[in-house]
């Protein structure tokens, strides 16, 4: 379950799609790049993350954030580059790298597994109006962009959910529901709120079918008091790594 923390992400949301290859221009130190990544080294104020793009980016001006990373943490970033690997030595301890950052903005999100609907817990998911802005697969992950109407200090749990009673049996193509539950809040006022949230697809695998070129297939589901027809995304795909069993 994830609760979400009520912030301003709109400078996030209007460039979130625009998730940038590092290396593709003879300009790239001059631009401004984002992507989503996992702190992969933390060394005092010095960090190395690991985009879903496959570039290891190391970063040394964090000592003014105010957000405590380790290793693991799923984050989102926004960077200058300063220097490649040819022309900077990274100190002791550190992995190789591709990219030395100038780090303009980092957020650190929650980052959970696909829950699975039940008889048990189906009420407690909730089903309050979620407005979808936008969402695309990096990597393994489901990246989305989206926003709703809540009161001061109220708390939303938000997850993305797999009910086995919603599948289509004659389809391969596996529906999701982004589900939203609230608790608390003050006040006769509302407010609109955005959101930018993470999900491992991983549990995937055990209910979706590959096709031949190794990807699974599915679409994810607005659930919503406010709309008897539920919004629903175009078909996605997600491929996942070969496991070694041996």
């Amino acid at each position: 379950m994830k609760k979400f923390r009520l912030i301003n992400l709109v400078l996030v949301l209007m460039t979130i799609m625009f998730i940038t290859s590092c290396m593709d221009d003879d300009n790239e130190i001059d631009k401004v790049y984002r992507s989503w990544g996992f702190i992969t080294h933390v060394d005092g104020n010095r960090y190395e993350v690991k985009t879903d793009l496959d570039n290891v980016v190391f970063i040394s001006n964090l000592s003014s954030s105010k957000i405590d990373f380790n290793i693991g943490d799923r984050v989102y970033l926004e960077f200058f580059i300063l220097n490649t690997p040819e022309n900077f030595v990274l100190p002791d301890g550190f992995d190789d790298f591709d990219l030395y950052v100038n780090l303009i903005r980092i957020y650190k999100f929650d980052y959970f597994d696909i829950v699975e609907v039940t008889d048990e817990n189906k009420e407690s998911l909730g089903k309050e109006f979620i407005g979808l802005n936008g969402c695309f697969v990096s990597k393994v992950s489901l990246n989305v962009s989206m926003f709703f109407n809540g009161y001061k200090n109220e708390e939303s749990v938000i997850n993305l959910c797999y009910d086995p009673k919603n599948q289509v049996s004659e389809s391969n193509v596996v529906i999701l529901e982004l589900r939203r539950a609230v608790s608390g809040g003050d006040g006769n006022e509302m407010y609109q709120y955005t959101s930018l949230e993470s999900f491992d697809l991983k549990n995937l695998l055990q209910w979706g079918t590959k096709d031949k070129e190794g990807y699974i297939e599915f679409k994810v589901r607005i659930n919503s008091e406010s709309d008897n027809n539920k919004r629903t995304t175009d078909v996605m795909k997600v491929k996942f790594p070969e496991i070694n069993e041996d």
